[in-house]
C-alpha cells in the first residue's frame, strides 16, 4: 500500500474512532451519530479504530524512514564505487572498509562475483549490483569486499559467490590488506 494511501486511512480510522467515542460519551443533545449502536459498542469501536489509525500512522512513518535510509545508504554505497571507479580511492581495501563502516558499521554480509557486475548484499540496503568498466578494478574490489565481509560478526548471514575471480586476485589483496595491518 502507498505510503499516502495509508496515511489517508489511518486518519479516517482515527477520524471514526473519536467520533465513535463522542458519540457514546457525550451527553449533548442533537449529537447522536447513531441511536442504534449502543454506547458499550460505540466507545468499543471508537476505541479499536482509533488506536489503529494512531498504529496505522506511526507504521507509515516507520517505513518511510526506512525507505529514506536505505536511499542514502545505497547512493552512499554508489559515491564511494565511483570515487574509486575514477581514481579517486586508489586501494579496493579503502573502498570496501568505507562502504563497509557505512551507517553503523559491518553492512557487508554477502557478494556474488561474476564477470560485469557485482551483487552486493548488505545489512540494510538489501542486494544491491554495480559494475564497472575496468574488470580488473572490479575484481580487485570485490575481493577486498569479501575479505572484509568475511570480518563481520553476523556469519549467520553471510553468502558470498566468487568462484568466477581469477585465481590469486582475493591472495593478492588479502595480502595487502595484511600489511596494511602492520
Amino acid at each position: 500500500m502507498k505510503r499516502g494511501l495509508r496515511n489517508l486511512l489511518a486518519s479516517i480510522f482515527v477520524l471514526a474512532g473519536a467520533v465513535l467515542i463522542l458519540n457514546a460519551t457525550s451527553g449533548m443533545t442533537g449529537y447522536i451519530v447513531f441511536e442504534s449502536v449502543s454506547k458499550t459498542a460505540s466507545s468499543l469501536l471508537g476505541l479499536v479504530l482509533f488506536i489503529g489509525g494512531i498504529a496505522l500512522l506511526a507504521y507509515s512513518q516507520e517505513k518511510g524512514e526506512r525507505e529514506q535510509e536505505v536511499k542514502r545508504f545505497n547512493y552512499s554505497v554508489g559515491n564511494i564505487i565511483d570515487l574509486y571507479d575514477s581514481g579517486n580511492i586508489k586501494d579496493p581495501i579503502d573502498a570496501a572498509e568505507r562502504i563497509n563502516s557505512l551507517r553503523a558499521g559491518q553492512q557487508i554480509r554477502g557478494l556474488k562475483y561474476s564477470p560485469g557486475g557485482v551483487t552486493l548484499d548488505t545489512r540494510i540496503g538489501g542486494d544491491m549490483t554495480f559494475a564497472m568498466d575496468d574488470e580488473n578494478k572490479l575484481e580487485n574490489l570485490s575481493s577486498a569486499l569479501y575479505l572484509i565481509g568475511l570480518k563481520n560478526k553476523d556469519s549467520s548471514f553471510r553468502r558470498f559467490d566468487i568462484m568466477e575471480l581469477k585465481k590469486g586476485t582475493v591472495a593478492k589483496v588479502k595480502k595487502k590488506l595484511e600489511t596494511a595491518k602492520r
